[in-house]
């Protein structure tokens, strides 16, 4: 039952209805192991043998309690920072650059006042989550990280949150480092010039519009699920390398278009048509009316 039970969550990981952030959400209530151990030793010779079926269905039981309660609910009541980042007037491109552990991630491409690249808030259950800007002649980099070298154990709540609005018109250059994180990355109307996402355990979904020029995507990492929406007409090449990933959706065409290339293992990467009436992310997200105030910005 338990091998039975386990396998059904991989399943469900892997197919991308279940988050692999999952398994993290699992290790601060491994006493509960503990407890199944003990009520295994306690009936397996006793006059009730059968008692030890206890054991696997109270496992399986509190598996499915956190599967389906998801994401802890209040952890954007603990406290919000306020995120916002400039840069020069006559930028000629800018690189967003983000990583953390643990948690969930929005990104949105919208219209925002000159000279603002960033803005959004951010929450985290250990360590106080940092935005900065450093920018040279032409083009200006955003890092955003939740980092605190005082609190490196995982066997604790450590979720973060960010829900960034990003500006649009500028060429943008994406790049995160992820790992157990789930979340919408919604760059339909960012002049998006290339991405790369490295990581593993991480489910994302993101929805792109129709480029100007050829992107180049590169994905790297280990079980790990990505769902791109991408308007029907653009061309798309993926190339892959590695071993066990599954991949539908590539098509081809004329134009501008997308170059996915994609190495690891055990990943999965599916290809849709954006839904009619989902060209443009104007008034799409919840928390368009996030400006943001001037902190943790330099």
């Amino acid at each position: 039952m338990f091998v039975m039970g386990c396998g059904l969550f991989l399943l469900l990981n892997s197919t991308g209805n279940l988050p692999w952030s999952f398994w993290l959400r699992l290790l601060p209530l491994w006493p509960v192991c503990l407890i199944a151990v003990g009520l295994r030793l306690v009936f397996e010779r006793s006059r009730l043998p059968a008692g030890i079926l206890l054991s696997p269905v109270l496992v399986l039981g509190v598996m499915s309690w956190v599967a389906a309660a998801g994401p802890p609910a209040t952890a954007w009541d603990r406290g919000r920072l306020s995120l916002h980042a400039e840069g020069p007037d006559d930028l000629q491109g800018w690189t967003l650059d983000g990583s953390f552990v643990y948690g969930d991630l929005e990104l949105t491409s919208r219209p925002l006042p000159a000279g603002t690249l960033v803005t959004g808030e951010a929450t985290s259950g250990h360590g106080k989550p940092h935005l900065w800007t450093s920018s040279g002649r032409s083009r200006a980099r955003v890092r955003f990280r939740q980092y605190d070298r005082k609190h490196i154990s995982i066997l604790g709540e450590k979720w973060s949150g960010w829900r960034l609005n990003l500006a649009e018109g500028i060429p943008l250059s994406v790049n995160l480092d992820l790992a157990l994180a789930e979340g919408r990355c919604d760059l339909r109307t960012a002049s998006l010039t290339d991405m790369d996402i490295d990581g593993a355990f991480n489910s994302l979904t993101l929805l792109l519009g129709v480029p100007e020029q050829d992107v180049r995507i590169r994905l790297k990492g280990a079980f790990t699920g990505f769902h791109f929406q991408i308007p029907d007409g653009v061309p798309v090449s993926i190339k892959a390398d590695g071993v066990m990933n599954v991949i539908s959706g590539s098509r081809g065409g004329t134009g501008p278009g997308y170059r996915i290339i994609l190495r690891g293992a055990f990943n999965r990467l599916d290809i849709e048509p954006l839904p009619e009436g989902a060209q443009s992310s104007s008034a799409t997200s919840s928390f368009s009316s996030v400006t943001g105030v001037p902190a943790s910005s330099s």
